[in-house]
């Protein structure tokens, strides 16, 4: 059964829409919805932080999209890396790995 990453966004953006315009929280959700697909077990999402710039996701080799868009990137990825994650033990660990690691 597929299963939808966009799902898992909802109360982000709900939390992220408190503190942007309302437009822009819209445009946000529309071009996330537009770009990550739904998964199946197995699959791999991928996203590359680009601080400043944006972000870049892949689907499995698949590039899906360039966002060029440096505060939902680093929104987004604070999802993760912020040190008000809800999940400090994967935030710990994905800041451990190499900073040489390239995406796909």
């Amino acid at each position: 059964m597929p299963f939808s990453p966009f799902l898992c966004l909802k109360p982000w953006l709900r939390a992220v829409a408190a503190s942007v315009p309302p437009t822009q929280a819209q445009r946000w959700q529309q071009r996330l919805t537009e770009v990550i697909p739904d998964v199946q077990p197995g699959d791999r999402l991928t996203g590359l932080y680009q601080p400043g710039q944006g972000m870049r996701l892949w689907h499995g080799n698949q590039e899906l999209a360039a966002i060029d868009d440096a505060e939902l990137a680093r929104l987004f990825f604070g999802i993760w890396l912020s040190p008000q994650t809800s999940e400090p033990a994967l935030r710990s660990a994905l800041l451990a790995r190499s900073l040489g690691a390239t995406a796909p």
